[in-house]
Parts: C-alpha cells; sequence; structure tokens
C-alpha cells in the first residue's frame, strides 16, 4: 500500500488506479510504466492504449508536437479521443495526470462551454478539467465540483496536471506543485465511453490545445 507516483517522463495520458492512503503525488524520472496502470495513451499518431487496453477512437482531434513525441491536438468543438470504458477506469483510488498546453489565453475551450476537459465520463462519472480561469477542477459529471484554489494555467505554456482521489480526498498537483485539495463522493457510475479532451456523452467541453505528457 505505498503511495502513487507520478510519471512525468513516459509519453501519453495516463489513468492510474492505485492505493493512496496519504494522498501524496511524487514526481520521479522514470522509464518504466508504473504500478497499477489502468490506461496510457501516447498519441503517437493514432489512440494506441499501452497499458493493454482498447484503444482510442479520434473524433476530429489530430497530431501536434507535445512535451515527449506527439500530443493530442484539439482546436475546435466536439473534438476529442473516446475511448471504451470499463470497470478498470473505476477504481476505488484514482490518479490522473497529462500535460497540458492552452491554445489561446482568453478561452479554455473550443466550444461555448464553461469547463474544458482533459479526461472525463459521462453523466455521473468523473471528469478532471480545467475553469476558466485555468484553476484545475474535479467533478462528478452533472454533479459536485471541487476546484483548485493555486497555480491557475493561465498561459500558452506546456504544464503537467494530475490530480489523485483517495477516500474521498482530492488532491491537485500543477507542475509537480500542491495546487489544492478538497473533497468528494468517491462513488462514480460508468457509462459506454470515456474521453479524453472533451465530454463524451454530450461532445461538450472539448479543451482547446494539446494534451500530451
Amino acid at each position: 500500500m505505498g503511495r502513487p507516483t507520478l510519471f512525468r517522463f513516459l509519453p501519453g495520458f495516463f489513468l492510474l488506479g492505485l492505493p493512496i492512503p496519504d494522498a501524496l503525488a511524487i514526481e520521479e524520472a522514470c522509464v518504466t510504466p508504473p504500478g497499477g496502470l489502468v490506461g496510457w495513451w501516447p498519441a503517437e499518431a493514432d489512440g494506441t492504449d499501452l497499458a493493454g487496453g482498447p484503444g482510442g477512437t479520434l473524433v476530429g482531434a489530430g497530431f501536434d508536437a507535445g512535451e515527449v513525441g506527439q500530443g493530442f491536438r484539439f482546436n475546435g468543438p466536439g473534438q476529442g479521443v473516446d475511448v471504451p470504458v470499463s470497470q478498470a477506469l473505476l477504481p476505488p483510488d484514482l490518479s490522473v495526470e497529462a500535460w497540458v498546453r492552452r491554445d489561446r489565453t482568453d478561452r479554455i475551450a473550443g466550444d461555448a462551454g464553461n469547463r474544458a476537459w482533459v479526461f472525463a465520463l459521462g453523466a455521473g462519472g468523473f471528469g478532471l478539467g480545467l475553469q476558466p480561469d485555468g484553476h484545475l477542477t474535479f467533478a462528478r459529471m452533472d454533479g459536485e465540483e471541487v476546484a483548485a484554489d493555486a497555480a491557475p494555467i493561465s498561459d500558452v505554456d506546456l504544464h503537467h496536471v494530475a490530480v489523485t482521489v483517495g477516500l474521498g480526498e482530492v488532491r491537485f498537483y500543477v507542475d509537480g506543485q500542491p495546487a489544492g485539495l478538497g473533497r468528494i463522493n468517491p462513488f462514480f457510475e460508468i457509462g459506454d465511453t470515456a474521453s479524453i479532451g472533451r465530454r463524451p456523452d454530450t461532445g461538450a467541453g472539448s479543451f482547446l490545445g494539446l494534451i500530451d505528457e
């Protein structure tokens, strides 16, 4: 029952199911996948999941140079990478991390929404995203929401973002530094699809920029 480790130097988007007794995230320079890896989408010219799950389907998304290799590029409404959902995407304790880069400082989403999602499930599921002011947010879709209170992403540089959820405690990290904490009911519903870069059931909240690792 160890602490989760956030691996900054592996390419891709991560979803990890890990026990988090002290909800502490640690960054390490690593070259092997972390234990408890649930999903790893490296965004190298397709939606392959290197954790062994079904690959993602690009919906209007493309590719651009990322932190390592390529990243998923989103520049319009409704764009995302849809991922088939399994129960593995709803571990009781989880960590989600990615590199993100905004396209613009005056807009966070490719549509008129007031949130842009980095990774999200549909109604009743969870979502990690950014608010219009650049603060990280973690939400039960169509329900309660917890927002970071520090380190808003307000420029167009690459930033590493992460959230850990354990026993209902939510902790945010930006570039390896704590950015806020809160609490949320940790029991989420599962649908048919999750998505990188948007909400899958409505197509709303498409992230305007790059998501990579």
